[in-house]
């Protein structure tokens, strides 16, 4: 980033790649701020979690296929950043949402301890 660019992206190409890795609007004031492409790509580093951050930050080094240390060291932290992601099974804490199976899971926890 320098000078308010983003790689090669124009306004459009950019806001249509964030969205297309993170499904999150860039020119969203609550998502990107206000500014230049490089000002809205650090506000959304600051305000999304650290799995977006870091599913962007991979897209954006698969985008620019350079082969150099910094490569690497983005990659490392994209996948630092990745592994804070939620649980993808999001229907197993609705079973346990019923307090009957809440029940039977803590007593058998109660047990185990």
């Amino acid at each position: 980033m320098g000078g308010g660019y983003v790689l090669d992206f124009s306004n459009r190409t950019f806001q249509e790649f964030v969205y297309d890795s993170v499904r999150r609007n860039i020119d969203d004031e609550t998502v990107g701020g206000f500014g230049s492409k490089a000002v809205r790509l650090r506000h959304l580093w600051t305000q999304q979690p650290d799995h977006i951050v870091g599913k962007l930050l991979k897209d954006f080094v698969d985008y620019r296929d350079l082969d150099s240390p910094l490569r690497e060291k983005c990659r490392k932290i994209a996948t630092r950043l990745l592994q804070s992601a939620p649980v993808h099974d999001a229907e197993v804490i609705a079973v346990l949402s019923r307090r009957e199976e809440f029940e039977r899971v803590a007593n058998g926890v109660r047990e185990a301890v």
